[in-house]
């Protein structure tokens, strides 16, 4: 008895594959647009694109009260009270703030020097002004 196995030809898997590419597309096509599919896969993968007020402010505190935990406070958690950015949504539309179409960076007390010397262009920077007793940060 001679047997042969019985499988599917190589044209078929390629057309079912290129058939799923193009439904995947109409699907994203007609649930949001591709405008907002660069946004949802962002959001997948930082889920907090951006903090409201509050939740930056407390984040700050936070990062301050570390500061007073430690015995020397001029050390990496100072450099992530000063110099740490995020993306804050102050208006609560649920997404990040910007200005002249870029996102801004907000920094805890003051914006850091080094943005303004690196000479940055296409960048926005705020200062959530969340002062913290246990360091110093240079503007």
């Amino acid at each position: 008895m001679n047997k042969k196995a019985q499988g599917l030809p190589m044209d078929t898997i390629i057309i079912a594959i290129l058939i799923l590419v193009v439904l995947v597309v109409i699907v994203a096509y007609f649930l949001g647009g591709f405008g907002q599919v660069g946004e949802r896969i962002s959001s997948i993968f930082n889920p907090h694109s951006a903090y409201s007020l509050a939740e930056a402010k407390t984040l700050c505190s936070t990062k301050c009260e570390k500061l007073n935990a430690v015995d020397d406070p001029e050390s990496l958690l100072r450099s992530r009270f000063c110099g740490t950015s995020m993306t804050v949504d102050r208006d609560g539309d649920g997404k990040a703030d910007k200005k002249d179409g870029i996102t801004i960076k907000y920094y805890c007390d003051s914006v850091p020097s080094t943005t303004s010397v690196l000479g940055q262009q296409n960048t926005a920077t705020d200062s959530l002004r969340v002062k913290c007793p246990y360091t110093t940060c240079s503007g």
